[in-house]
């Protein structure tokens, strides 16, 4: 999946994505079961959409997401680096399990929101 994507979807998303957010004020991930790792196609996706939301200087916010259980070693740090990443300035997850996955799989430190409430700092 690593060869596919870096030699061809990521440059052809790459140019779509950074045109289409370049007319936005923000960029809202959301709901569904979007965190999760399979066979990285979501890590990449999402790790390449919140650092072009950086090259142009867009907000990024994670809205109502479920979190898969399982992860690779790469998907892993893909997510903890799109999550830690400077221009994402918001976190809900849609129920506390998907707040303690979030912990668990990116040891990160942030404030994570569920169900319209603070569930804290993970780690």
């Amino acid at each position: 999946m690593l060869p596919i994507w870096y030699f061809g979807k990521r440059n052809r998303l790459g140019h779509l994505w950074r045109e289409q957010l370049s007319r936005c004020d923000l960029v809202l991930i959301g709901g569904g079961q979007l965190l999760m790792d399979n066979d990285l196609s979501f890590p990449l996706k999402v790790a390449e959409l919140v650092r072009i939301a950086r090259d142009l200087d867009k907000h990024v916010a994670f809205y109502a997401c479920g979190v898969g259980r399982e992860w690779s070693w790469l998907g892993s740090r893909l997510f903890e680096g799109a999550l830690l990443n400077p221009s994402v300035s918001w976190v809900s997850v849609r129920d506390h399990g998907s707040r303690d996955l979030v912990c668990s799989i990116s040891q990160c430190r942030m404030r994570i929101q569920h169900y319209g409430r603070s569930s804290g700092v993970c780690g």
